[in-house]
């Protein structure tokens, strides 16, 4: 879902353009989050409520096409 927050936040920050240029990545830390966490910036709004998401636990039920509540993780892990 991290991955969401960044897509929609790429507006305001420019991730993307800066992805292959270490000069200019460098700058995008953890603290990113928080700063889209804070922010007033309207533009950031749906990077917020997935952010609200994670933290409420309201996590994505599919991924993929695949139900995570059926999945056989013991299968999968081998545990």
């Amino acid at each position: 879902m991290y991955q969401d927050v960044l897509v929609k936040a790429d507006i305001k920050f420019d991730f993307l353009n800066h992805l292959h240029d270490p000069k200019e990545y460098i700058h995008y830390t953890d603290l990113i989050i928080q700063r889209i966490k804070k922010s007033k910036d309207p533009g950031l709004k749906e990077s917020q409520d997935i952010l609200n998401r994670v933290t409420t636990r309201n996590l994505y039920q599919q991924v993929d096409g695949l139900s995570l509540q059926d999945f056989k993780w013991r299968e999968y892990f081998k545990v």
